[in-house]
């Protein structure tokens, strides 16, 4: 009975590793709170060094991320944003890029967007919320493997350093070659059983599906985005209504600003 280690101690312990390595800041002091350690030993198989070691690495790519920059012209044009919350009040994210975004911005600006969104989600939580819903709309893209430069990258951020974050992510009307990729990679993607592809091609434009529907079809509606859902500010950028002919999400006007 002594050897088993409790939740609280085993919370204590990775907490114990860390200073021991280095000691934490007052941010990362805070980030690194109960609910967060124990999702860290949950993805970890409650293995204390190593949830340890992948908070380690957690804390250290927050420090280099830095001070996130608010991306009013990305969220004015749809391109990333909090769409609202499921109806069990979990975050629902968009990310609805044009295949040339990334050839006019660096990868670095792609990773800060995507995590300025992440953080955005997590800071739309309600108290006992933990997870998040990721919609890819890839209705802009006609290059399979430029939009898998797009999907891979996120769900590598999310599994790393958000982890047991991710509730589900879909894939929404990807190019018709990307199946045929994701086949390939999708061994070597740990997020992969929480990823689904999605078409709207078996469904007619009168059909409306929220994205629980997704388990039941093999297929199903693709989200439209309506810029006129996010009003934008000179300072921020404010959440509204996020209106679809195809499917909607409850949104929650109890925060002000995306920026974290």
């Amino acid at each position: 009975m002594g050897k088993i280690m409790t939740e609280k101690t085993k919370v204590e312990s990775v907490l114990h590793i860390l200073r021991k390595q280095s000691p934490l800041s007052l941010k990362q002091e805070k980030f690194c709170n109960t609910a967060c350690v124990e999702r860290f030993l949950k993805v970890k198989g409650e293995n204390v060094k190593k949830a340890a070691k992948l908070l380690r690495a957690c804390l250290t790519w927050r420090d280099t991320i830095g001070t996130v920059d608010e991306f009013s012209g990305e969220l004015a044009e749809g391109i990333a944003y909090v769409a609202g919350h499921d109806e069990e009040a979990r975050p629902v994210m968009v990310f609805r890029i044009k295949q040339d975004y990334q050839k006019f911005h660096s990868q670095k600006l792609f990773t800060r967007l995507m995590v300025f969104t992440l953080e955005a989600a997590v800071q739309t939580m309600q108290r006992n919320t933990e997870q998040f819903v990721i919609l890819f709309d890839a209705s802009f893209f006609r290059s399979a493997s430029a939009f898998m430069n797009i999907v891979l990258p996120t769900l590598k951020i999310v599994a790393e350093y958000y982890p047991a974050r991710l509730h589900k992510a879909f894939v929404i009307d990807p190019p018709p070659l990307f199946q045929y990729l994701w086949k390939g990679v999708r061994p070597f993607v740990e997020l992969s059983n929480l990823t689904t592809i999605v078409s709207s091609t078996d469904f007619e434009d009168s059909i409306t599906l929220d994205y629980n529907d997704f388990s039941m079809y093999p297929r199903a509606a693709s989200l439209r985005f309506d810029s006129s859902s996010i009003p934008v500010h000179s300072s921020a950028a404010k959440i509204g209504a996020c209106a679809s002919s195809r499917f909607s999400f409850t949104v929650s006007h109890s925060f002000d600003s995306l920026k974290p």
